[in-house]
């Protein structure tokens, strides 16, 4: 099983921070009902999804294409799955009648694993990358922007099934529009 969060989990004296190189203390009060410290999070995105659950939520603008306004797909709406391919690429789909599709990667000849951080989407797929479908809407050709994987979680291997995923996303289309919004899934 493959294991990895910015997070850990609160202590009792509710004090705990996002570990690694992101740690440090929340001064956000409103935030203290999340199940975990949210310090360092300014990311408006991912705000849909830090409380649990199955969440892809969406905003897009400018002309993004087939995203228009803020979606959300949540819980038993579509069917979830996911794939994360030798620890170097992540993929989450929910098959509704229009699928919505979340994927991130580190390119083909990565020598380390997509681990919690955040991450430059270059713009192609040989590269850092992350591409968003929504409701059958997406870019063309790869976005540029930035992406966070907050939590992944897989049951290891080559072709492993993704059984935990907490990311965020700030994307632009080569083609014009941006898409803002995150995803949580839990299996």
């Amino acid at each position: 099983m493959v294991c990895a969060s910015l997070f850990r989990s609160k202590a009792s004296s509710g004090d705990a921070a996002p570990s690694g190189d992101d740690a440090g203390t929340s001064e956000d009060a409103g935030r203290g009902s999340l199940p975990f410290d949210a310090a360092g999070i300014d990311a408006s995105e991912a705000i849909p999804c830090l409380l649990g659950g199955d969440v892809f939520f969406v905003d897009g603008e400018g002309g993004y294409p087939g995203i228009s306004g803020s979606s959300t797909i949540a819980g038993s709406q579509g069917t979830w799955g996911g794939t994360f391919t030798s620890e170097i690429a992540v993929q989450l789909t929910v098959e509704t009648s229009t699928p919505w599709v979340f994927s991130a990667g580190l390119g083909p000849t990565s020598a380390v694993p997509l681990a919690p951080g955040t991450y430059v989407s270059s713009g192609d797929d040989h590269e850092i990358f992350a591409q968003v479908q929504a409701a059958g809407g997406g870019c063309v050709d790869v976005p540029t922007g930035s992406f966070t994987i907050a939590e992944i979680e897989s049951t290891g291997g080559d072709e492993a099934t993704l059984t935990r995923l907490l990311a965020w996303f700030d994307l632009t289309c080569q083609e014009g529009g941006t898409v803002r919004g995150c995803v949580s899934y839990q299996r």
